[in-house]
């Protein structure tokens, strides 16, 4: 598959590089992101890549010094991992150097992080030599660990971190555009923005979306399967059962401590930790809060897992795991396709946000927002989507609808009704609104909204 993006991280990458001194850059992000490809498309040949494998550090050693090889006419034996670092610090030309699976490292040697740090400090301000050392890493918490925290030695030496995320909806949709399928939105609420999942694509003759996911989660060697397990266990440790229990709660619809707690049979009083972890550490979930409050000062906070594809894997197969070992697959993806379109409702308001930032950037909104998200009260009154300026006092209220019918008036008529629950500016603001449908619009709405300015946008637009 051709490479996809990342636009400002090249550029990013190239500069750091070409400065006249040594840089050291972290990358990290969750497994499978193209962290790697990433590092490929803009340095090629002309970087010694190295992968950190998990074996013991005489065989690394080796396939090291194999790789310095082929690019240098005199390479000595190593006998540890200092003499391999203190052997890159020698050469005399501006090199890069890129580690992936950095993280690893931790596993065959501890040590090695000292050891960087004193080579780092001793060569990097040497105006005869000068180094680009890349440091990738699936593990976001002991990336972040590594790097960030002051007590670690190489604390302070990283020039630039980089958190790869995903990529966004509208450069997945290029990349289905490209493999001649159509259900954008219900392959991005599935696959989310993991390059390496569309590529398991290319090779899917029958590209229904129901033969998609039998093929890539439910048949026998389905390759997704245990993705999920594979990813997280390693990251979560020996608590995994824990993490996975609040994941599968939220994918499940939980999305306060309390719906938290009753779900999984843990202690409200003892979710916090790990709520922390998943938020900051591992950066699965994420709190949000109407858009109208402070999330330090908000009690109604909610939770929601960031990634699509661990929604969907905790949500349909970690969940359903014994029908799928026990030789029913069918009954859980008759499951999932009763279920799709209540699932990807929420994914869709997500990509009509993302939408809508983009927009504001291009300024072809009635006004630009400083704030977007969404609003909710106690009583259980919601509302999709509300954008804020505080300066101008200018309010967007949207509503988005995925499923099968035309959008009618009845839909404004609701929306605007609920405008006045929103306490902001109540006598200050100036209204607008904006409605997101999957099946377009009844002539009756299209005519209103054509009167009142109210900007429609059906998944065409998209």
């Amino acid at each position: 598959m051709k490479f996809y993006d990342r636009k400002d991280e090249i550029k990013k990458l190239r500069t750091l590089t070409s400065l006249d001194k040594s840089t050291m850059i972290v990358i990290y992000g969750r497994r499978r992101v193209g962290k790697t490809r990433l590092v490929q498309h803009v340095f090629g040949n002309d970087s010694f890549y190295f992968f950190v494998a998990e074996k013991e550090e005489r065989l690394i050693l080796d396939d090291f010094r194999t790789i310095l090889m082929e690019r240098r006419d005199y390479v000595p034996n190593f006998t540890d991992l200092d003499d391999f670092f203190g052997f890159l610090f020698t050469l005399s030309d501006k090199e890069i150097f890129i580690f992936d699976e950095f993280q690893n490292f931790n596993k065959i040697n501890t040590g090695v992080f000292s050891i960087i740090q004193k080579y780092w400090d001793k060569y990097k301000d040497k105006d005869e030599r000068k180094y680009s050392f890349l440091f990738l890493g699936s593990y976001t918490g002991l990336m972040k660990h590594l790097f960030k925290d002051y007590k670690t030695p190489l604390f302070g030496r990283s020039d630039a971190l980089f958190n790869l995320k995903p990529l966004q909806y509208d450069v997945c949709k290029d990349i289905l555009v490209d493999l001649e399928i159509s259900t954008f939105v219900e392959i991005y609420s599935i696959f989310g923005g993991v390059p390496k999942y569309y590529e398991l694509l290319e090779n899917v003759t029958d590209r229904t979306l129901l033969n998609i996911i039998s093929e890539q989660f439910l048949d026998i060697g389905a390759p997704l399967l245990d993705e999920g397990t594979n990813i997280l266990i390693s990251e979560f440790g020996t608590q995994y059962r824990i993490y996975f229990s609040i994941l599968e709660a939220v994918a499940s619809g939980a999305s306060t401590l309390n719906d938290i707690a009753n779900r999984t049979g843990i202690k409200n009083t003892s979710l916090g930790p790990y709520m922390s972890d998943l938020i900051n550490e591992y950066e699965i979930l994420v709190r949000k809060v109407p858009v109208n409050e402070k999330p330090s000062k908000s009690k109604k906070g909610r939770y929601f897992i960031k990634d699509n594809f661990f929604k969907f894997w905790f949500r349909f197969i970690h969940k359903n795991r014994g029908f799928i070992e026990s030789g029913r697959p069918e009954y859980v993806l008759s499951k999932i396709e009763s279920e799709l379109d209540q699932y990807i409702g929420p994914v869709f308001e997500n990509i009509c946000v993302e939408f809508l930032h983009r927009l504001n950037d291009e300024k072809k909104l009635p006004f630009v927002f400083q704030n977007i998200g969404s609003w909710w009260n106690r009583k259980g009154d919601e509302i999709d989507i509300v954008a804020l300026n505080d300066d101008t006092k200018d309010i967007l209220i949207g509503e988005c609808k995925w499923n099968n019918r035309k959008m009618d008036v009845d839909i404004l008529t609701k929306l605007k009704d609920k405008k006045s629950l929103i306490k902001w500016n109540h006598n200050a603001r100036t209204e607008h609104y904006c409605l997101f449908s999957k099946s377009g619009f009844s002539k009756r709405l299209r005519d209103a909204a054509e009167d009142e300015d109210i900007l429609l946008f059906a998944l065409d637009d998209l």
